[in-house]
């Protein structure tokens, strides 16, 4: 599906002149139709329609990329650098200097400082029976990739690293990770981490509802004793 931008429909924001887009095709899939009014982009190289890429109406996208499928809705605000591939979804987010790709799904969140989020992993505001999610912040050098919920106000600072491919893993409740690394943590329920004196800890509760200590480092995860 290709698209033009409108000269004339221009607004700057944080000192870069945007364009309003303008499809000059149907796309079925995504429900836009020939002469549609989509976001605003810096310049024809932040978005590749061609390949089914979209920004639609609301969204601001600054000297970034989306391109492979990937859909900016409405609310957005991808600037300094940032990457949408590989049929990534993000809404009402801010994406600063940062990098969503491989199905991830980002809403009402901060993406920022060098953080990637990948690998079906959810970054999302949303309330169902089992989840309740809202305004996580992801920075610093950040990965999260695999089956993963970033939950509950929780933060992923410093160059922590979470990866899940073999079953869902939640993060939540005001959750802190500071510079730890989990790596497929596949017998945790929900893990609340924090920084003491100098060593990342965590409390969590197993599969069988029993609430634990632990503590983490590039190795992983070493569960230390039973909490009180």
């Amino acid at each position: 599906m290709s698209y033009k931008l409108k000269k004339r429909d221009c607004i700057v924001k944080d000192g870069v002149k945007l364009y309003r887009t303008v499809a000059e095709e149907d796309n079925p899939k995504l429900g836009i139709k020939k002469g549609d009014l989509g976001g605003y982009v810096s310049d024809y190289d932040c978005l590749n329609s061609l390949k089914g890429a979209w920004i639609f109406d609301g969204s601001f996208v600054s000297k970034s990329k989306v391109y492979g499928h990937s859909v900016v809705n409405s609310g957005c605000y991808i600037k300094n650098g940032s990457i949408i591939k590989d049929n990534a979804r993000v809404r009402d987010s801010i994406v600063d200097n940062a990098v969503i790709g491989k199905n991830a799904y980002v809403g009402h969140s901060t993406i920022e400082n060098g953080a990637t989020v990948s690998g079906d992993a959810v970054v999302h505001t949303y309330r169902t029976s089992e989840y309740n999610l809202e305004d996580s912040q992801i920075n610093e050098r950040c990965i999260i990739s695999g089956n993963v919920i970033i939950t509950n106000n929780a933060e992923i600072l410093g160059s922590a690293v979470v990866i899940d491919s073999d079953k869902t893993f939640v993060i939540g409740d005001y959750t802190c990770i500071i510079n730890g690394v989990i790596n497929k943590p596949s017998d945790l329920e929900m893990l609340k981490y924090c920084e003491r004196d100098g060593v990342c800890e965590c409390m969590y509760t197993d599969a069988n509802g029993v609430k634990m200590f632990a503590s983490s480092d590039e190795a992983g995860v070493d569960v230390l004793e039973e909490a009180e």
